[in-house]
C-alpha cells in the first residue's frame, strides 16, 4: 500500500519493475471535533479513516 493506494509490480523480465496495476483512493477534506480541518481517506472502504460526506 503507497500513498496512493494498492500497487502491483511486474515480475516479468521485458517488463520487470513496471507498474502495472494499482487502485487509487479518494481523500476528503473534512473537520474534526476540535473543529480544525484534516484529510481522511473515504475510499476504499477497507482502509477508510471516516465515511464521505457530502456538501449541505
Amino acid at each position: 500500500m503507497l500513498f496512493y493506494g494498492r500497487v502491483k509490480f511486474s515480475l516479468d523480465a521485458k517488463t520487470h519493475g513496471k507498474q502495472i496495476a494499482h487502485d487509487m483512493v479518494y481523500m476528503q477534506w473534512q473537520k474534526g471535533s476540535d473543529g480544525k480541518l484534516a484529510t481522511q481517506l473515504v475510499w476504499p472502504q477497507d482502509a477508510a479513516t471516516a465515511q464521505a460526506q457530502l456538501r449541505k
